[in-house]
């Protein structure tokens, strides 16, 4: 059984919320979600959008509607690419519709689960973990101006989390060309008792990766509290942005819901 956990946060600053959420076939804006998986398939993403004047929102909608077209089935990494790209022409779709929407746009990440297997699929800055015995490890690879300094060794960690281009994404969702999705398949890595956290760049900007693994590491608390941790912890450091979490813990094959 899976366990899944979720809550999208708008934050302490900005009047408008531009990430969504997808939860096997259904999109959601705003607000808190939990419930039980009785069975080891499951699709779920993350989108931040961006592009102003409620915009967004729009694009992140959007492209979340398409993807969950093919929630509910046996999915596989073609049909993830095929659904991205039509995901990336609704929104340039929607773009062409007017001037003011010319610059909408998405991140997007999320996960496939099929038993023991994972496919991970994301555009942009929007995150993918796995967490096991209290570490946790990033199956997603950041679409950044910052993640490329980072991977020339430019600069450090400590240093990503302050410089000022970190949110200054490489590709996304709303464009010709710069809509290239890494879609990886992890066989065998999703085992009993291990958590996925899907999470948009609100959680990520303004908590380190040490912050949030010591509250998924915290036994006996379920999962939407220690959701509900991490965005209280978003709001002491400020709530600068919208956050989105998703937490999706594999049960073990018990029945007990510890949502």
């Amino acid at each position: 059984m899976l366990i899944v956990s979720a809550i999208v946060d708008t934050g302490l600053v900005r009047q408008k919320n531009d990430d969504r959420i997808l939860l096997d076939d259904k999109v959601y804006s705003t607000g808190e979600y939990s419930h039980a998986v009785r069975g080891y398939r499951y699709l779920a993403a993350v989108a931040d959008g961006v592009g102003g004047e409620g915009f967004g929102e729009e694009a992140a909608q959007t492209a979340l509607e398409c993807i969950a077209g093919i929630g509910g089935q046996e999915i596989t990494e073609t049909m993830l690419s095929d659904v991205i790209s039509k995901a990336n022409e609704a929104v340039m779709g929607k773009q062409a519709e007017d001037l003011a929407r010319a610059r909408m746009a998405t991140t997007l990440a999320g996960v496939y689960i099929d038993g023991d297997d994972l496919i991970t699929f994301n555009v942009g800055d929007s995150r993918v973990y796995r967490i096991r015995d209290g570490l946790m490890m990033r199956l997603t690879h950041d679409h950044s101006e910052v993640q490329e300094l980072l991977d020339h060794g430019y600069i450090d960690e400590a240093e990503a989390m302050n410089h000022p281009k970190r949110s200054i994404i490489t590709r996304f969702i709303g464009h010709p060309q710069l809509c290239l999705p890494d879609i990886v398949k992890y066989e065998g890595k999703f085992l009993p008792g291990d958590l996925l956290l899907l999470c948009s760049d609100g959680l990520t900007d303004q908590l380190e990766e040490e912050e949030i693994e010591n509250i998924m590491d915290v036994e006996g608390v379920s999962l939407q509290l220690r959701a509900w941790q991490l965005i209280h912890l978003t709001h002491e450091k400020g709530g600068f942005d919208n956050t989105s979490i998703i937490l999706i813990h594999k049960n073990g094959g018990t029945d007990r819901y510890d949502g």
